[in-house]
């Protein structure tokens, strides 16, 4: 579920935000005090979280504070009663100056007790409360996450099987004991396991083990945690509360949560809030934090404001992030100017200046693929990078690409640059087109000459591949065959070739108009032949998945056998682009066209190093 609309009227410093789109992973930045926080406190003043005071009325106005969303992509079923028949929920607030607040749901009355059934809302403030969430007090996120975090394990299920098992005999005051007892054993283990976990994480992000968490629970008391530190080398094993150290601790405690909370979660309904989640932590673990967010992103909505160039340089410009400004004492919500965050964003035209040629690229496997074709043609060369800088721009759609882009283009810089754009099933000039109109509009602040010579530059350095994405690279029996030698040729030639025809027929539904590109990118993408991930994220995708290609029981047999052979190379963290590489070999002609791109680029920078 994700809140893909809100409006804000009479709150604190907002007037009227008018209708506020949003989507899964959602940024509002600006300077303090513009108000960005003010829209994250509307949204659990209408959850039922926070209470409206008198100071909160705009400007002390008598008119109604109110505060409307729009739900949408529920995942649970239990969720059904919020939606209308369109699968929609539109939910109102309304707060009179003297007067008791209400509710509308799909524009009926409702009882304020049905809030309470909402999904749950998970919220990070701004200004963290140290002993709070190291106690994990009653209100913490602390508690709110570990409670969540489900470890799998045998024991795990053998447990659910003897709590079932105890639940069957009659409900004697001693078979009540009994299973007070074993649901307290079974508590204290699951929290064992927690621990164990966010311990591992908490020592990777500190690249040590020197320190080591503890979380325990007091079993009379439901979800109340405490969390201390200690030091595993030393002998006498002595604890500190992490409450006792430095808020920058604290601040990787809450990041080691959210990974393990992004590793073990499932999709569900619940939406998180979080405020400058950067606070206290170095720019290296910021990384990790939006990392961490983008994560859980792909199955929870997260919605957060910053302050940081970090947080927002892999979001997507158009979509993702909105500028808090405040005029005359009333915050306004705008879209964002690229040119206005550069110096935000902390990009320095010294960074182009010790490379010969940068790439965008559109995702991180593909950094890895050209990389390693690079190294291959040229191995005698240490840095490389010298040669290439490979940037990540994530679909040519987030800041840093656009802010990037602007630099390159300006009169100031002269350094060269490619733009290698893969195909995501599209004609090949349509692909640019959409690209180049992309940039214009991110361009719209400029004059318009100034924006059609950029265009005219960026055009002649784009580079549109054949193929869908990297991954179409692969689909080869003899590279896949090489690679997961226990897997027979013959199998993967007639999955290739099962999805090379499913493939065709579907563009050919584009062509006459009966299918849409989005359904076609969601089911057909090469992707989804390696990695489970997208399509597993609940049943009926995964049921829409197999009826795309006929239920073919064979060309799912093996399809899922490789899906389990890329699982083994991520788990034991082995990169699959350059497993897939190193196994398949670049010899291959499929592999012509990308070794043709980086051969041609490394000869423009063969003189001058």
């Amino acid at each position: 579920m994700e809140i893909s609309k809100i409006r804000i009227k009479n709150y604190r410093s907002i007037k009227d935000t008018g209708d506020l789109n949003l989507t899964k992973l959602f940024a509002l930045i600006g300077q303090n005090n513009t108000g960005k926080s003010s829209v994250l406190k509307a949204i659990e003043v209408l959850w039922g979280k926070v209470s409206v005071k008198d100071t909160d009325f705009h400007k002390s106005t008598k008119e109604d504070i109110e505060i409307e969303i729009t739900l949408k992509n529920f995942n649970e079923e239990k969720y059904k009663e919020f939606q209308n028949e369109d699968g929609i929920a539109e939910i109102k607030f309304v707060q009179p100056r003297n007067a008791e607040s209400s509710y509308l749901l799909n524009g009926v009355s409702i009882p304020k007790t049905k809030i309470k059934k909402l999904p749950e809302l998970l919220v990070i403030s701004d200004i963290r409360n140290p002993q709070g969430e190291s106690t994990c007090g009653k209100s913490s996120f602390s508690k709110e996450i570990i409670g969540k975090i489900e470890i799998n394990s045998e024991e795990n299920i053998e447990n659910s099987v003897k709590i079932e098992e105890i639940k069957k005999k009659k409900l004697e005051d001693s078979t009540q004991e009994e299973i007070k007892n074993f649901l307290a054993y079974k508590r204290e283990n699951e929290i064992k396991k927690v621990s164990e976990e966010i311990t591992k994480k908490f020592q990777e992000i500190l690249t040590t083990d020197d320190f080591a968490l503890r979380i325990s629970t007091n079993v009379e008391f439901s979800n109340d945690y405490n969390t201390m530190l200690f030091f595993p080398k030393d002998k006498k094993r002595n604890e500190v509360e992490i409450l006792a150290c430095g808020t920058g601790l604290q601040s990787i405690l809450i990041l080691a949560l959210l990974e393990v909370y992004a590793k073990t979660a499932q999709c569900n309904d619940s939406i998180f809030l979080v405020e400058e989640p950067e606070v206290y932590l170095h720019p290296k673990y910021q990384r990790k934090m939006f990392s961490a967010l983008r994560d859980i992103a792909s199955f929870n909505q997260v919605i957060y404001t910053t302050h940081s160039p970090i947080m927002i340089s892999e979001v997507w410009a158009d979509k993702s992030v909105r500028l808090s400004t405040l005029v005359n004492g009333e915050t306004n919500i705008n879209e964002i100017k690229i040119e206005d965050i550069i110096n935000e964003l902390g990009i320095r035209y010294e960074d182009f200046l010790n490379s010969g040629v940068v790439v965008f690229v559109e995702g991180e496997n593909d950094i890895d693929f050209f990389k390693f074709i690079a190294k291959k043609l040229r191995p005698k060369i240490d840095k490389i990078d010298r040669r290439i800088t490979f940037i990540f721009s994530d679909g040519f759609r987030n800041i840093h690409y656009y802010a990037f882009m602007q630099i390159l283009t300006s009169q100031n810089v002269s350094a060269r640059f490619r733009v290698v754009v893969d195909s995501d099933g599209q004609d090949l000039s349509l692909r640019k087109l959409k690209l180049l109109e992309d940039i214009r509009n991110n361009f719209g602040s400029h004059q318009e000459k100034e924006v059609e010579e950029t265009i005219k530059k960026i055009e002649n350095n784009i580079v549109v591949l054949n193929k869908y994405s990297i991954e179409s690279y692969f689909l080869n029996s003899e590279i896949l065959n090489s690679a997961f030698p226990d897997i027979e040729k013959d199998d993967f030639e007639y999955m290739i070739n099962h999805y090379n025809k499913t493939y065709k027929e579907h563009i050919e539904k584009i062509k006459k108009g009966e299918e849409n590109l989005q359904h076609f990118r969601e089911y057909l993408k090469p992707k989804n032949i390696f990695i489970d991930d997208d399509v597993r994220k609940n049943e009926n995708k995964y049921n829409k998945f197999e009826e795309v290609f006929g239920n073919d029981t064979k060309f799912f047999e093996v399809r899922n056998k490789l899906v389990e052979k890329c699982k083994e190379v991520k788990k034991n963290k082995e990169n699959l682009v350059n497993f897939l590489l190193s196994n398949g070999g670049l010899e291959n002609e499929i592999f012509n066209e990308p070794v043709s791109i980086i051969e041609k680029i490394l000869n423009e920078t063969e003189n001058e190093n």
